[in-house]
């Protein structure tokens, strides 16, 4: 007999793990939960529960687990497309394995084509924009041609080299390769009229390919290339007159091609260059810079832009009618506190308006201010009568008409005194102490002036700028008044600055600012600010440029504008850590901000000697632009040192970072940057590190630090200064000074230290030693000790001192010797068989003899 026994256990399938797919944006973190996002569409068959017991890592980017039941999947910097990682789930016997496949979206814009235009529609379309800090553009017509034309008006000096804030009408393009070009029907005639093609990425990076009209009577062809507002010229070849009419531009990757023509169909190479560069938007501009203080003005007259992927057919083929706006300017009126003013329309508001067909305008309409009535009196004019008691800045509209069309412009009255001076009529310097070799008076003059001086304590009278001037004045009728601290009085005496303007008319206002400094503070190396703290922005650090508000999260700029600087710290500072938060707000705009490191002031190094200054170096900095941060060379700011790969800052984010400058070498400069966060772990690496080397033919480099908000809307938090302490760089002035760098109290002072000493003038000593024995001296016989020692810049032989410790027996000098700087170099003798001991040297100095007056002991004098 056959028996068969079945066996009854329930069998256990393994659980089905279905694959899932989800999507996130580039550079933008996604958390994924388990239950919702991975297991929601898995199961078993027996239905028993199921759980996540492992994930694999994506190749594009990390996944974290987060301890709570979600992940999060971070893709790597800049990445987009398809990322994946798989996960494994049990059912307490069986596992399965799915994969989840991610999409990362590119947010990269679309690509915008370049639009062809022959200006003949009779209105100029929407994809283009002017800008400028004066000028206009419009359309016109002949009966063979349609136009552009864009005005640079006399008296405006504008630019199109280093910062871009001439006319111009520019038409928004996505970074690419292209092939663009325009026909001009004008020519330049007067000296510095220019006329041509702009390639921009922003502006302080752009290329411009034109024609100007140059110093005696030569017109010369030009190609340009502006990085970081420094400008180098790849051409600049005279032509002859009515030899070039159309320009175009081939953009092949950082390969640019640029060529000439007189009729538009026969090309003739011009130049090529190599430049890499994010192109952002192209088109056409006209200006006239100044030439001795005169700037004549231009109007070009623009046929035609093509681009060659989109051609023209039958250009001007038909010319519609030219149907433009007139155009409404602003003005500006004054009259003083309780004083009704009358307003002629024709003469006070009519006067700068202008219609581009030259029809007739006339005014249809105004509103009312805010702090006063105005009233028509029937007759052409109108009268303003401020509310009483009112004092400030009043305002109302008006709009003209061409008995078409129309436009409105702002009439700004200012009622009392109106030289605005933003930071109180008493304001305080020199404590903390001298950020920078001068200080800055800012403010607004509220009416149209023409001319504006400023004089101390009753002295001569001293131009001064009134913008904007598309540089550090940012608004019509701003002001910042430059002087060196060395100009003020620096006694307990306050000094007395007057602001004269000479308004519109004929009428002169003066206004008094209060100056209290009294020279001598020393700005503490170990520094913070806790802005909580803070009820005058000025006590804690110095406001160089523009209008900022502060509160207990920090300082931030009213009106965003070019290089809105604040400074903090000494001049004599050498090596320092800074610590600070910044809230990032709208970061629409083109441009960024920036950490300045040694620095003294502004220069005449890029617009000669106006006021204010607007040149930045000598400065290093980490400049944050274009979602990159560059870090800029102390010597000149086209040097970049080093970029950092894409870092998008996110709007409404706190950041944290950290800047460091130090010493190695001799004085040569290391740069650090580190940026994360708010709330997320600080990382080990620095995000940027660079070197740059000084030569010994030039002075050391010290400075202070600057906060920049370079058309950027940020806030600038609370910070702490640190200082470096070890190497030292010691800056003299003028006066006899004894300079020691070393920790005295020190049993080994100046051990591992290269401390370096500038005298700068009058008869200085400085010291290597004292009673207590040698600085410098690393007390290991084996060696020379050449990673520590004293180093003079500036020694000078029969004026200056060195102070050692015992007498000249104990030393020996050597001249330039193998592996060290050129000079003078000064040992400790060696005892018992020991090497001599490097204590000092002298930079480029020879023919010394340590019995002379150039060396002192310490039983001479004792420091």
């Amino acid at each position: 007999m056959n028996l068969t026994v079945n066996d009854t256990t329930p069998s256990n399938d393994p659980p089905d793990a279905v694959d899932d797919g989800l999507a996130t944006d580039e550079d933008v973190a996604l958390v994924i939960n388990v239950a919702g996002d991975l297991l929601a569409n898995d199961s078993d068959p027996e239905g028993d529960p199921i759980s996540l017991t492992g994930v694999t890592q994506p190749a594009n980017g990390v996944l974290t687990d987060n301890g709570n039941g979600t992940y999060t999947y971070t893709p790597n910097a800049g990445f987009s497309g398809a990322d994946s990682f798989t996960y494994t789930i049990s059912d307490g016997n069986s596992t399965d394995t799915a994969t989840v496949n991610l999409t990362v979206n590119d947010t990269t814009p679309p690509q915008s084509a370049i639009i062809s235009d022959d200006f003949a529609t009779g209105t100029l379309g929407s994809d283009w924009e002017f800008s400028g800090i004066a000028g206009n553009a419009y359309l016109g017509a002949t009966a063979t041609d349609g136009y552009l034309q864009i005005t640079s008006p006399a008296g405006a000096a504008v630019s199109a080299s280093d910062f871009l804030t001439t006319p111009r009408v520019l038409q928004d393009v996505t970074d690419g390769d292209f092939q663009i070009s325009a026909g001009f029907l004008t020519q330049p005639t007067q000296t510095y009229q220019e006329h041509g093609l702009l390639v921009v990425e922003d502006g302080s990076n752009f290329i411009r390919f034109d024609i100007a009209f140059t110093s005696n009577s030569i017109l010369r062809l030009i190609v340009g290339v502006i990085e970081n507002g420094s400008t180098s010229f790849n051409l600049f070849e005279d032509i002859p007159y009515n030899s070039v009419t159309d320009f175009r531009i081939t953009r092949s990757g950082d390969s640019w091609l640029f060529e000439t023509s007189n009729d538009g169909v026969n090309w003739t190479t011009a130049s090529t260059i190599e430049h890499q560069m994010v192109v952002s938007k192209v088109g056409v501009f006209a200006g006239s810079a100044p030439k001795n203080g005169v700037v004549p003005g231009y109007t070009a007259q623009v046929d035609y832009f093509e681009n060659t992927a989109d051609p023209i057919v039958n250009e001007d083929g038909t010319i519609l009618p030219v149907a433009n706006a007139p155009d409404a300017v602003d003005d500006g009126l004054f009259t003083g506190d309780d004083t009704a003013l009358i307003i002629d329309v024709a003469t006070d508001l009519l006067a700068n308006d202008s219609d581009p067909e030259g029809d007739p305008i006339s005014l249809t309409g105004v509103t009312q201010p805010a702090n006063g009535v105005l009233t028509d009196n029937g007759n052409g004019t109108y009268t303003y009568t401020p509310n009483v008691g009112f004092n400030g800045v009043d305002s109302f509209t008006y709009t003209i008409s061409d008995s078409g069309l129309t436009d409105t412009a702002e009439v700004s009255i200012a009622v009392g005194n109106p030289i605005d001076v933003w930071y109180g009529l008493t304001q305080s310097f020199g404590s903390p102490g001298e950020g920078q070799e001068r200080i800055n008076i800012l403010g607004n003059v509220g009416v149209d002036v023409t001319s504006m001086t400023y004089s101390i304590n009753g002295g001569p009278e001293q131009a001064l700028s009134v913008g904007a001037d598309g540089i550090r004045l940012q608004n019509e009728g701003d002001f910042n008044v430059d002087i060196f601290y060395a100009d003020l009085d620096g006694s307990a005496t306050d000094d007395i600055v007057t602001l004269t303007a000479t308004l519109v008319g004929g009428t002169i206002v003066t206004r008094d600012v209060v100056i209290e400094y009294e020279d001598g503070a020393i700005w503490d190396p170990n520094y913070s600010i806790d802005w909580d703290a803070v009820t005058n922005a000025q006590d804690a650090l110095q406001i160089v440029d523009g209008k900022w508000s502060w509160d207990g999260n920090g300082i931030r700029p009213v009106d965003l504008g070019y290089d809105r600087l604040l400074v903090l710290g000494d001049q004599g500072w050498d090596n320092y850590e800074v610590n600070l938060t910044i809230d990032m707000h709208d970061l629409q705009n083109e441009r960024g901000f920036t950490f300045g490191m040694l620095w003294n002031g502004h220069t005449d190094s890029r617009y000669g000697d106006i006021q204010p200054l607007s040149g930045w170096e000598p400065g290093a900095a980490f400049f944050y632009t274009n979602e990159r941060f560059k870090s800029h060379s102390y010597h000149e700011w086209s040097e970049v040192l080093g970029v950092t790969d894409k870092l998008r800052l996110q709007e409404d984010v706190t950041y944290n970072f950290t800047v460091r400058v130090e010493q190695t070498g001799i004085y040569d400069r290391l740069y650090s940057l580190k940026v994360w966060e708010e709330g997320t772990a600080e990382p080990v690496g620095w995000t940027l590190q660079v070197e740059e080397a000084f030569s010994l033919d030039e002075a050391p480099a010290t400075g202070s630090l600057y906060l920049n908000a370079h058309y950027f809307d940020v806030t600038f938090g609370d910070l702490t200064i640190t200082e470096i302490t070890g190497r030292d760089i010691i800056q003299g002035d003028d006066s006899d000074e004894v300079q020691v760098a070393v920790d005295t109290s020190s049993s080994t002072p100046g051990l591992g230290e290269i401390d370096v000493f500038v005298g700068v003038g009058g008869a200085d000593t400085f010291v290597f030693g004292d009673m207590g024995g040698a600085y410098y001296d690393d007390g290991v016989g084996a060696n020379a000790g050449e990673d520590d020692y004293g180093f003079v810049y500036d020694f000078t032989s029969d004026t200056d001192h060195v102070q050692l410790a015992g007498s000249a027996a104990d030393y020996v000098l050597s001249t330039d010797a193998p592996g060290l700087s050129p000079g003078t170099a000064i040992w400790k003798v060696g005892e018992n068989g020991d090497a001599d001991e490097l204590i000092g040297i002298l930079n480029s100095v020879y023919d010394l003899d340590l019995n002379s007056a150039d060396f002192i002991y310490a039983d001479t004098l004792l420091v």
